[in-house]
């Protein structure tokens, strides 16, 4: 059911679909005991998958992120500081790392959750701060 999973939704991430389930909404008919928290704008990012990662380290959980490959980039950073499984929700437009994680639908993700099911993935460093999956890319 999602017990012990944290999970930090970005609704500012991906292209979204007018009239559908909001993605936090959708978590949490799939995994009805994981607690999602939605950033707003009020809220810096970081510091919510900050406090989702003490929180699921304190109940011996996970970290889940919905949102783009920037959004689980930064969570992956923040689970990998404290040893944490993360799980990747895709919630974004193109969904690089989720797709070839083999979860580019939220119901991968739950099935992989409820049956304990991982994999082991790299993260990379382009600069101190800036750790990322899978892609990276400057835009000038």
């Amino acid at each position: 059911g999602g017990r012990g999973l944290f999970v930090v939704a970005n609704p500012r991430s991906g292209a979204g679909v007018p009239g559908r389930q909001s993605s936090a909404d959708r978590i949490r008919t799939l995994l009805p005991e994981a607690e999602v928290r939605v950033s707003s704008r009020d809220d810096s990012l970081d510091d919510l998958l900050a406090r989702a990662a003490r929180d699921a380290k304190q109940a011996g959980g996970a970290l889940g992120v919905c949102g783009g490959d920037g959004t689980v980039g930064a969570a992956a950073a923040i689970a990998l500081e404290r040893a944490l499984p993360l799980a990747v929700f895709a919630g974004g437009t193109h969904n690089h790392f989720a797709k070839d994680a083999g979860v580019a639908q939220f119901t991968d993700t739950a099935r992989a959750v409820e049956a304990g099911s991982a994999i082991s993935a790299d993260i990379a460093t382009a600069a101190p701060g800036i750790s990322f999956l899978n892609t990276f890319s400057l835009g000038a």
